[in-house]
């Protein structure tokens, strides 16, 4: 169990500070523009406040989360009961769960009667490049959603532990990729600049992780088509 929260904990902190100094070394990997005009240089401290109080949260959260695999009845802890189906295959379910859970929440955040109090903060940076920090700083009753949602996906995913863990280190990183200005992807599966479109656009690509459900419901938005239309504010 030590091992277990040091690593949900740790791990995403370090995880996704590696791709940010050592992007050039992946494959399929390029920077994007950076649009100076558009970048919020100065973090305030408001800013500083809501990303301290959502790292804190995020000790609440992994509290959480050990209690949701020892109660699930389809979270299984030994070593010996590890396979390829519940480890790696498993990540596909519970990303898309996830993400269907996400992407809805997500839009309703983009409702005017409620975008101004809460989700409205995160996008006063239009061209993020921070990564992690970026990625947290977020209206507190956001992140808490946000990073609860993960486990609805992981009490009704069966799965073993090591995908509980994979999952929340492979979302920290991806996370910070989504707002970082580097152009990688994982064919067919991910791309960061997905999400870079989201901050540019706002009324489209509401999905964390997949943009499978954003294709689904109508709201995908490939990132040539939106950089070359007009931007949008919502106030």
């Amino acid at each position: 169990m030590f091992v277990f929260v040091a690593v949900i904990l740790v791990g995403p902190e370090l995880v996704s500070a590696f791709p940010m100094r050592f992007a050039w070394c992946y494959p399929w990997s390029k920077p994007l523009e950076l649009q100076s005009k558009h970048h919020l240089d100065t973090l305030s401290r408001k800013d500083w406040a809501f990303i301290i109080i959502n790292k804190l949260i995020t000790v609440m959260y992994v509290y959480h989360i050990l209690k949701v695999c020892r109660m699930s009845p389809h979270i299984y802890w030994p070593l010996e009961e590890v396979t390829f189906a519940n480890s790696i295959l498993a990540l596909f379910p519970l990303f898309c769960v996830y993400d269907l859970l996400y992407a809805l929440f997500h839009n309703f955040l983009h409702r005017r009667f409620v975008y101004g109090y809460i989700h409205k903060h995160h996008h006063q940076q239009v061209n993020p490049s921070r990564g992690h920090h970026d990625a947290m700083n977020v209206h507190p009753i956001e992140f808490i959603v946000g990073e609860y949602l993960h486990l609805i996906a992981f009490y009704f995913v069966p799965c073993h532990v090591v995908a509980v863990i994979m999952m929340n280190v492979t979302a920290a990183m991806a996370a910070a990729l989504n707002h970082s200005h580097i152009d990688i992807r994982v064919p067919l599966l991910w791309e960061a600049r997905d999400h870079n479109t989201h901050h540019r656009a706002l009324t489209c690509n509401f999905g964390q992780y997949t943009m499978f459900w954003d294709k689904v419901f109508g709201w995908y938005q490939p990132y040539c088509r939106a950089t070359k239309g007009k931007e949008v504010n919502q106030d």
